[in-house]
C-alpha cells in the first residue's frame, strides 16, 4: 500500500487532434515517483474529468489510483469544460473515441509506455468499446461502468426519448440539470459531497451535447464489444436506472475477451462515485482488476 503521507502532484496537458480539437487532459501521480502503468479516465454526459477527482475526503478515483502507484489522467471530451467547443451534434462515442487515441499517443511518448488501461462511465463506456474494438493495440485492460450495450433500462428509456426528440430537430445542446436533484438518485450521500458535486457541474458543466444522446439512441458502439480483447470488467450498482441487467448480462457474454467479469455493486445507482459506501467499494474493484 502507497502511504498517503507521499505528495501527488497534479499536470494539465492540452492534446491537440488531427480533427483540430484540442482535449484538456489532467494528469495525477505521485510526486516522488516515476510510474510505469498508466489509466485513463473517461467521463459521461452530464460531467466532465472532475467526476474523477471530487476533492472532498476519499471521494476522487485519480487521487486513489495515483496513491497506489498509478500515472492517471481524466479528459474533457469534445465540447466540454476546457476541450474545444464543437457543434454538440458531433460529439459521438466515435468521434471521442478518435480524439483518446491522440490522447493516448500523447502519453505514451509523455512516459514511454505501450498500453494503457481505460475505465468509462455511461457514455464514457461507450467511447472506451470503441476505442478498444477500433485500437486494440492501445488498451492493456478495461472497465466499464454503468454503461449500457443493446439497451437501455425501462426507467431511463421515457428521459432518452424526449431528449432524442430534441436531438433529431438539430438541437446540438440542452441545459444540464441532472445535478439539481441529484440526491434522488442516491441510495446514501454525505451532503458535503453532493453540494461539491453541485458546485462543480454548475461552474464548468451546464450544457450536455446532443450527439452524445444519439448515440445512447442508436447504442452503435455495441458492434465493437465482440472485438474487445482486452480483460475487461463490467461495474453497475445494484439499483442502476441506466444499465438494463439482462443487457449487462448480455454485453458479458458477448465480449470478445477472454477475461472478463461482471460487478454489481450493492447499495448504489448509476453514479457510484457519489454514493458514501459503494464509491470505495468501486475504487477497490478498479485497483483489483489492474492489478490481477
Amino acid at each position: 500500500m502507497v502511504s498517503r503521507e507521499k505528495p501527488v502532484q497534479r499536470e494539465e496537458h492540452f492534446v491537440d487532434t488531427p480533427s483540430g480539437v484540442t482535449i484538456y487532459t489532467v494528469e495525477k501521480r505521485l510526486t516522488s515517483s516515476h510510474p510505469t502503468e498508466a489509466v485513463l479516465l473517461i467521463h459521461g454526459i452530464g460531467v466532465g474529468w472532475a467526476c474523477w477527482d471530487l476533492d472532498i475526503k476519499d471521494y476522487s478515483m485519480m487521487e486513489f489510483l495515483a496513491r497506489e502507484g498509478f500515472d492517471v489522467f481524466a479528459i474533457d471530451h469534445r465540447g466540454y469544460g476546457k476541450s474545444t467547443k464543437v457543434d454538440g451534434l458531433t460529439v459521438t462515442s466515435e468521434a471521442c473515441a478518435n480524439d483518446l487515441k491522440s490522447v493516448i499517443d500523447f502519453i505514451k511518448k509523455l512516459r514511454g509506455i505501450e498500453k494503457i488501461n481505460v475505465v468509462g462511465h455511461s457514455f464514457g463506456g461507450m467511447v472506451v468499446a470503441c476505442l478498444a474494438g477500433k485500437y486494440p493495440e492501445f488498451v492493456e485492460r478495461i472497465v466499464l461502468i454503468g454503461s449500457p450495450y443493446k439497451a437501455l433500462h425501462p426507467n431511463f428509456q421515457s428521459v432518452a426519448d424526449e431528449l432524442i426528440k430534441q436531438a433529431n430537430k438539430g438541437v446540438p445542446y440542452v441545459p444540464n440539470g441532472h445535478h439539481l436533484t441529484v440526491e434522488e438518485h442516491l441510495y446514501s450521500y454525505a451532503q458535503e459531497v453532493v453540494d461539491t458535486y453541485k458546485e462543480m457541474v454548475a461552474q464548468s458543466y451546464l450544457e450536455c451535447a446532443m450527439g452524445i444522446i444519439l448515440d445512447v439512441a442508436s447504442l452503435k458502439h455495441s458492434k465493437y464489444i465482440p472485438n474487445i480483447t482486452a480483460p475487461t470488467l463490467l461495474i453497475n450498482g445494484a439499483l442502476e436506472y441506466v444499465v438494463d441487467p439482462d443487457d449487462a448480462v448480455q454485453c458479458l457474454n458477448d465480449l470478445g475477451a477472454k477475461q472478463k467479469a461482471l460487478l454489481v455493486i450493492g447499495n448504489a445507482y448509476h453514479l457510484v462515485f457519489l454514493e458514501k459506501t459503494a464509491h470505495r467499494n468501486m475504487n477497490q474493484a478498479v485497483l483489483a482488476w489492474f492489478r490481477s
